[in-house]
Order: C-alpha cells, then sequence, then structure tokens
C-alpha cells in the first residue's frame, strides 16, 4: 500500500470540484424538476453513486461526468464549478 500526498494546490483543486460539484448536481437536478432515481434508471449510474455526489464524499469520472452534463444539457465545466454559464463551455 503506498501513500500519497497532495500538494496544497492539488488539494485545493480537488476540494473546489468536489464543493461545487455537488451543488450544481443538486441545482442541475432542481432545475429539471428530476430526483435521483429518475437520473439513475435514465443514465445507467447508480443511484448509491448519485447519492455519493450528492453528499460531497465522491466525484464523479470523467465518463460521469460527461454523461451527467449530457443529460442535463449543461456543460462540465459549469457542473464542476469552472464556469457560471451552464450552456457555454468558455
Amino acid at each position: 500500500m503506498s501513500i500519497y500526498f497532495f500538494t496544497q494546490f492539488e488539494f485545493s483543486y480537488i476540494f473546489h470540484i468536489t464543493l461545487h460539484f455537488k451543488e450544481r448536481f443538486a441545482e442541475a437536478m432542481k432545475m429539471k424538476n428530476i430526483r435521483q432515481t429518475q437520473v439513475s434508471t435514465d443514465t445507467g449510474i447508480p443511484k448509491s453513486t448519485l447519492s455519493r455526489y450528492l453528499k460531497g464524499s465522491y466525484e464523479p469520472k470523467t465518463d460521469n461526468l460527461h454523461t451527467l452534463a449530457a443529460y442535463f444539457g449543461v456543460t462540465e465545466a459549469w457542473l464542476t464549478g469552472h464556469n457560471n454559464d451552464p450552456t457555454n463551455p468558455r
């Protein structure tokens, strides 16, 4: 077993993505008036995984991030908090 120590920058970046993703994911579900169960059924992402996203205890892998962005009609940048416009990737 190996131990990895994050630099301050890496930790801040990971924390930023996790913090913003859980908020943006909840906001996207609210905007579409949709529940986790429906998102899970429509995307194939397990409900338990979606629940961890909403709690902030788990961050999405690239494929799930892409799937959720496409499902909600928003950009990946918006979901991860790197952009304030949900439909503009810049």
